[in-house]
């Protein structure tokens, strides 16, 4: 389909994809990923927020005793990187990814 939605072409929403990624990535790696954001005021509470995590069964760190966010991080980039790649697939293999997290 020519132009996509909203007239983006594939290879634009790719990249919108992938920054979206690795933006949420930045964001949950610590808190200087807050002060990126533009709320430094967030990163004291990070650490915080981070021990009352329970890690979730679809995470590296549930599974191998791990810490919450050194697994996020991680899976917003393999997220940046599909996107990158591109395609109806990966999309769809992105959106199962997603509802992994909210399980």
């Amino acid at each position: 389909m020519p132009g996509g939605p909203k007239g983006l072409t594939e290879t634009e929403r790719r990249r919108r994809r992938e920054r979206i990624f690795r933006w949420l990535a930045v964001v949950h790696a610590g808190p200087r990923g807050m002060a990126v954001a533009g709320h430094p005021e967030l990163g004291r509470r990070y650490p915080e927020g981070y021990a009352r995590c329970p890690g979730r069964p679809s995470l590296v760190c549930r599974a191998s005793g791990g810490v919450p966010r050194v697994c996020l991080p991680r899976r917003f980039e393999e997220l940046a990187e599909s996107a990158r790649r591109g395609g109806r697939k990966r999309r769809g293999f992105e959106a199962q990814r997603i509802e992994e997290l909210e399980r």
